[in-house]
C-alpha cells in the first residue's frame, strides 16, 4: 500500500511539474482500477475521501525529500540540439528521437545525465543506419558523454528491443557486453522511422512515436532586451580598455 500511495503521488506531482495536470480523482479511478478489476468505478464514499486526503498528505513529504527540487532535464532537448550541430539527415533525426522514447520503459533517465542518453540515441540510430557522423571518432565527449557511459547506455536500449518482457534496472543485467549486444543490432525499421527487432505487440502498441520527423531548430536568440543589456556591457568594457591603455 505503501509504494502503491507513492506511485499515485509521484504521478500526481509529475503531471503539475509537466504542466499536463491531472485531477487525484482521475489518478485514483485509474490506480484503483488497475488494483480491483473485477470491482465497480470507486464511488465517491468515505474510502474516496480518505484516499485522496492521503495523497495529498504525501504529496508533501515527497516535495520534502527531494528538497522541494522538481528541475528535471529531458534528453529530448539535448538531442535536437546535437543532431543540428552533426548535421544529422530526416532519417537520423526520427529514429534518435524514437529510440529516446523508447528508453523511458528503462530507469536511463533516473541514472544517467540527459546528454549521456542523448548521444547514445544517436549513436545507435547512426550506427543501425549506416550513418556516417562527420566528426571526430570520440565526437560524444564534445557533449560532456565518456565511452563508459556510452556503452552502457547503449546495452540498456538494445536490451529492451532484446528482452521486451523483462524489467531493465541496469546495462548489464543479461550478461551481455557492448560488443556483443552491437554485433546482434539489425534492427528493422517500421514506416515511422521507429526501431523494431523482437519487441513484444504490447511495447509496440503503447510506445510513443512522434507523428511528424522533430524540426532541428536552431538554438533561440536572447530577447532584444537581453541583446542591447550584452551591448551596453561590451561598449562600456571596450571604453574602459581604451582608457587604460591610453
Amino acid at each position: 500500500a505503501a509504494y502503491q500511495l507513492t506511485a499515485e503521488t509521484c504521478l500526481f506531482l509529475a503531471s503539475k511539474v509537466e504542466e499536463n495536470s491531472r485531477r487525484i480523482r482521475d489518478i485514483l479511478n485509474v490506480t484503483y482500477r488497475l488494483e480491483h478489476p473485477e470491482k465497480e468505478p470507486l464511488q465517491v464514499t468515505n474510502e474516496y475521501w480518505q484516499k485522496k486526503e492521503a495523497v495529498v498528505r504525501h504529496e508533501q513529504l515527497v516535495l520534502r525529500v527531494l528538497g522541494f527540487n522538481l528541475t528535471s532535464r529531458h534528453p529530448h532537448h539535448y538531442v535536437l540540439h546535437f543532431l543540428k550541430d552533426l548535421q544529422a539527415t530526416e532519417e537520423l533525426a526520427t529514429l534518435s528521437w524514437s529510440l529516446l522514447n523508447d528508453s523511458y520503459r528503462t530507469t536511463l533517465c533516473l541514472l544517467h545525465k540527459p546528454e549521456a542518453i542523448a548521444c547514445s540515441a544517436i549513436y545507435l540510430a547512426a550506427e543501425f543506419i549506416n550513418f556516417q557522423i562527420n566528426r571526430d571518432e570520440e565526437w560524444w565527449e564534445k557533449y560532456s558523454t565518456n565511452r563508459l557511459e556510452l556503452e552502457d547506455i547503449s546495452i540498456q536500449i538494445l536490451d529492451l528491443y532484446d528482452f521486451p518482457d523483462t524489467l531493465l534496472c541496469e546495462g548489464h543485467l543479461h550478461g551481455r557486453t557492448f560488443a556483443e549486444a552491437m554485433s546482434a543490432k539489425h534492427l528493422h525499421l517500421d514506416s515511422k522511422g521507429a526501431a523494431l527487432r523482437h519487441v513484444s505487440p504490447a511495447l509496440l502498441a503503447s510506445s510513443p512515436r512522434p507523428r511528424t520527423t522533430p524540426e532541428l531548430r536552431p538554438m533561440p536568440t536572447p530577447p532584444a532586451s537581453k541583446r542591447r543589456r550584452t551591448e551596453v556591457k561590451e561598449t562600456t568594457t571596450t571604453t574602459t580598455t581604451t582608457t587604460t591603455t591610453t
